[in-house]
């Protein structure tokens, strides 16, 4: 399966729990320019920028979001 990439409207003060979700999944996080954070997990990488958009890419995005 080819990689996608879909871009969400998320609001930026539920960050926290997004992250929690992401660490409970084994997601490794790393900082990124202009983002509260960048998250790798299997075959997929969530980008949570400070404007509120999420950025999804990688293998299977439409069964992850």
């Amino acid at each position: 399966m080819s990689n996608e990439t879909r871009v969400y409207r998320f609001n930026p003060s539920s960050a926290k729990q997004l992250a929690d979700a992401l660490t409970r999944n084994g997601y490794q996080f790393r900082d990124l320019a202009y983002a509260k954070f960048q998250a790798r997990g299997e075959g997929l990488v969530v980008s949570l920028y400070n404007s509120g958009k999420l950025v999804v890419q990688g293998r299977d995005v439409d069964s992850w979001a």
